[in-house]
């Protein structure tokens, strides 16, 4: 029936061509002059039919009907377009019925009932082959696997094959068809534009413009996604099956947030509402509690050199003279902390947090950097003399010995006892260790007649911590603190550290300036190799300075231990 359709169609519309050309009425059943009779006869016949086009439209063929402005030629030319896309579709289906067909007749059982199922599964599980005929050349939807909205592409290629090849293939569905595709040429003489609606592909493009350009897209798809939103907001009609389905996905994102061809590469990336900072070191000098002492240019300790003498004289004996002597020293010196940091103003501008990190980073680099030089500070290229280097300290009060010394709770007492040996008298020691060495203490068995008890220091609470990162607390009835700043090393192939226990009564703590941060943007600085603008590249500098000085008024109460053992 469609071929015939056809072929009246093309002799209809070439008779009214014709008739266009001459102006003669031979198009309208025949009644033309002498030159043009033949054609008139032509044109009566197919007008006949084309009569049969009712029965054609109940058989699933679009019906004739000429559009608004439209002529009587370019309806019949759009009119046969139409059929032939039918009649295309129906012979793919019959290629289909004929391939499940021949599936069925040459496989064992079990694959007989795979295809029974599926031709179900082709035409929507519709039992009446012919009904499913007619939906399918309507245009319906069909959930079928071979033909329509959700068509396989590799199914599509094996009903697709060119004639020559379609004779001798084995079933659509034996193995290695994908070679025999390729070797007859790939997919065949029906087109797959007119075998799959084309979703799939217009999908796969609308995927491909929305992924980041760096992923092999386009880089397209917040601007994809709003056109898509103003036109749906209006009118479905207005977008593609593909063009919903993409939008559709792009909406659901709990279910499809991971899966960048539902949408996923459009989903906006969420972030934590705070910045992770570094892990750094804990400051720990001023947390001692330090006496702080405000200077101006310099800091001179006065003291006395030597006192009175008292003597034992006879009866009527001349009472021997005495003076005391006294000295003054510099104690203070004010030294230089400084940082500076520059920053785009889009980024400040931008980024609403960036002031208050850089401000916060800032504050905290420069507390370290302060510690760092309190503990173990050289004096020497304007940073203070820390703990470590201050000249006078008691430096290993028991000797460490060439592999280290292991430390136990009666060892780490006679350090403790240096400072009766001292005569000093306000005492407010405290004890500055690695946490390498807080974890050695706390699995440190306690003893009893030279033998250990089986409990640990932290069990017999000789520990407890005050903070909650276990940084800091009381040892045997002294507080202490511990800092990564305080380094570890190696005596004798063991591994070691340094111990600090510094009576804080007699630690000054100089501030000349405490930390001020400025803000410039005008300014210029030296990046290391040229000056750079802070106005000619829109910048703003940050600038932080602290000026400070750490002395001990009597260094013998800072008693270093080196080699102790953290193992």
């Amino acid at each position: 029936m469609p071929n015939e359709l056809i072929d009246a169609i093309t002799k209809l519309q070439s008779t009214i061509e014709k008739t266009a050309e001459t102006g003669g009425e031979g198009g309208d059943g025949g009644e033309g002059d002498g030159g043009d009779g033949g054609e008139g006869g032509d044109g009566a016949e197919a007008q006949e039919q084309l009569s049969q086009a009712g029965v054609a439209s109940k058989s699933g063929l679009p019906e004739f009907k000429l559009a608004p402005g439209e002529s009587e030629v370019d309806g019949l030319r759009r009119w046969r377009q139409e059929i032939e896309e039918r009649a295309a579709a129906r012979s793919m289906v019959q290629h289909v019925m004929a391939g499940v067909a021949q599936d069925m007749s040459s496989r064992e059982d079990r694959m007989k009932e795979y295809a029974v199922e599926a031709i179900k599964e082709t035409f929507g599980g519709d039992t009446d082959i012919s009904a499913a005929v007619e939906r399918v050349l309507k245009g319906q939807r069909s959930a079928s696997r071979f033909v329509g909205q959700a068509a396989e592409k590799s199914l599509i290629e094996t009903i697709g094959l060119p004639e020559s090849a379609k004779s001798g293939h084995d079933g659509w569905a034996r193995v290695g068809f994908a070679e025999e595709v390729q070797r007859h040429g790939g997919a065949g003489v029906v087109e797959q534009r007119g075998i799959t609606v084309g979703t799939d592909r217009e999908l796969q493009q609308l995927v491909k413009r929305a992924m980041p350009k760096e992923k092999g897209g386009e880089g397209l798809g917040i601007g994809q996604f709003i056109s898509l939103l103003s036109r749906t907001k209006f009118q479905d009609a207005l977008v593609s099956d593909a063009e919903q389905r993409f939008f559709t996905a792009m909406r659901q994102k709990a279910l499809a947030e991971g899966t960048p061809s539902a949408g996923g590469v459009l989903v906006p990336r969420e972030y934590m509402d705070d910045l992770l900072g570094l892990l750094r070191a804990q400051a720990v000098v001023r947390r001692a509690n330090p006496r702080i002492q405000r200077f101006q240019k310099e800091m001179y300790q006065t003291s006395v050199s030597t006192g009175a003498t008292a003597f034992y004289t006879q009866e009527n004996a001349q009472i021997p003279i005495s003076e005391e002597t006294f000295a003054e020293a510099p104690l203070l010196t004010p030294k230089n902390l400084t940082a500076l940091v520059p920053a785009s103003n889009y980024l400040l501008r931008d980024a609403t947090e960036a002031e208050d990190f850089v401000r916060r980073d800032l504050a905290e680099v420069l507390a370290l950097r302060e510690d760092l030089a309190f503990l173990r500070g050289t004096g020497t290229l304007g940073e203070p003399r820390g703990f470590r280097n201050i000249v006078g300290i008691t430096l290993d009060p028991l000797a460490p010995g060439g592999t280290g010394i292991q430390l136990s709770l009666a060892n780490i007492r006679r350090i403790r006892a240096v400072f009766r040996s001292q005569n000093a008298g306000a005492v407010r020691p405290v004890w500055f260790f690695n946490p390498e060495f807080l974890t050695y203490l706390e699995t440190l068995e306690e003893m009893s007649g030279g033998s250990p008890t089986g409990r640990t220091l932290l069990d017999a609470e000789t520990i407890s911590y005050n903070d909650e990162g276990l940084t800091a607390g009381r040892f045997d009835g002294v507080p202490f603190f511990s800092t990564t700043q305080l380094p570890n090393g190696t005596t004798g192939g063991n591994p070691t550290t340094e111990l600090y226990l510094v009576n804080m009564a007699e630690t000054i703590l100089g501030e000349n300036q405490e930390l001020e941060i400025d803000l410039s943007r005008e300014a210029s600085y030296w990046d290391g190799a040229a000056w750079v603008s802070a106005f000619q590249n829109n910048q703003t500098v940050f600038r932080a300075v602290m000026r400070h000085d750490i002395a001990h008024r009597r260094p013998s109460q800072i008693i270093v231990q080196t080699g102790a053992r953290t193992t």
